[in-house]
């Protein structure tokens, strides 16, 4: 009898846990394929970088034949990658494709470096502005050869030429607004142009709407979730309230907050 009900309670327990509703059901499907899109975008450059830098471990002792790679990486680059870079054991930039107007820099002091470096594992960098006045992000993948740092493989990129073809289809013509931005705080999408690159908490252009910043720190605490805050509609100065459904996306220790709007009120 004992077994018996023991069993009973495992069944029951089960049936339950499969009956569990999963909170992201109700939310706008637009999220998870947005969501999905961006991870399908790293994973092609993700392939592209580690399939590289397995290669340059062989090779980078060689110049010619390291230049040879870069340029073939060069020339096969996602349309929102700027550039490669080849980034030798003690930080500097040996060799860029296809454009090399900062060869020799010294980037040993850059945080995503030394991840890198100090990990021996591929990062993403946070976001800034390059010197195309753009707001900017690196992802690089260590070099290693049986277990010896010989630099790293790197990847320039516009987080907003990245999303734009991904969201933009999507966005075109409805009734909701989609944005994004990374955790700390830089909007890195969004169907107003000019914002891109703004900082959505120190930003003075958002201090006239303080349950903005109340929403913002509630996005950045949680994974998931749904909240309200004023704001103007999109690409007008009307003040309305709106609605937000968020996630986020992870990708090597960064997390980008992707926000699903409507006009609430």
């Amino acid at each position: 009898m004992k077994s018996f009900r023991i069993l009973t309670c495992a069944l029951l327990a089960a049936s339950l846990l499969s009956c569990k509703k999963d909170p992201l059901e109700s939310f706008p499907p637009e999220l998870t394929i947005v969501k999905n899109n961006i991870g399908d975008a790293f994973e092609a450059l993700d392939h592209q970088l580690f399939a590289s830098s397995t290669r340059l471990a062989y090779l980078v002792d060689d110049t010619s034949r390291a230049r040879g790679e870069m340029h073939s990486l060069g020339s096969r680059k996602p349309d929102f990658v700027g550039d490669f870079g080849l980034v030798s054991s003690t930080g500097i930039l040996r060799m860029i494709e296809p454009y090399n107007s900062m060869e020799g820099a010294d980037i040993s002091g850059q945080a995503h470096v030394q991840v890198m470096f100090g990990t021996k594992s591929p990062a993403l960098s946070n976001t800034f502005m390059s010197v195309e006045g753009f707001p900017s992000v690196v992802e690089g993948y260590p070099i290693m050869k049986l277990n010896e740092l010989k630099g790293a493989l790197t990847a320039l990129f516009f987080p907003h030429e990245m999303l734009d073809p991904i969201i933009r289809p999507i966005v075109e013509g409805q009734k909701f607004e989609i944005w994004m931005m990374e955790k700390g705080g830089t909007l890195i999408w969004d169907q107003d142009l000019p914002d891109i690159g703004r900082n959505l908490f120190t930003d003075p252009y958002y201090d006239p709407f303080p349950n903005l910043k109340i929403a913002l720190q509630k996005i950045v605490a949680e994974d998931y979730g749904e909240t309200t805050y004023s704001f103007f509609r999109a690409n007008t100065t009307e003040e309305v309230v709106k609605r937000a459904h968020w996630v986020t996306f992870s990708h090597f220790g960064q997390e980008w907050k992707l926000v699903h709007v409507v006009i609430f009120l």
